[in-house]
């Protein structure tokens, strides 16, 4: 497990954490207070460089909506192998 946690200011830092079992990296930014402190939303998880450079500038400018708006969907596999199910996912939609 290895973890870098870059610092953002104002208490906002950025977390990212590779699986030394699946060797996947998330990021996910944490805001720590006198008082309290956490992760803000649900990891992410990386693909490149270039989603981390827009997953950092967000996180910079303290838009925080791609970790706190996630939606997880499981499909039963027997249903989708069935009914030949494709879930579709239109993620270019606030980019209009």
């Amino acid at each position: 497990m290895r973890n870098v946690t870059i610092d953002l200011g104002d208490g906002y830092s950025l977390s990212l954490f590779q699986s030394e079992v699946t060797g996947l990296v998330e990021t996910v930014p944490l805001y720590e207070s006198e008082t309290e402190g956490g992760m803000i939303g649900e990891p992410v998880y990386l693909r490149g460089g270039e989603e981390l450079a827009e997953l950092l500038k967000s996180a910079l400018d303290r838009d925080f909506k791609i970790w706190e708006n996630q939606y997880y969907i499981e499909l039963e596999q027997e249903l989708v192998r069935e009914n030949n199910l494709e879930l579709v996912v239109d993620n270019e939609e606030d980019k209009a």
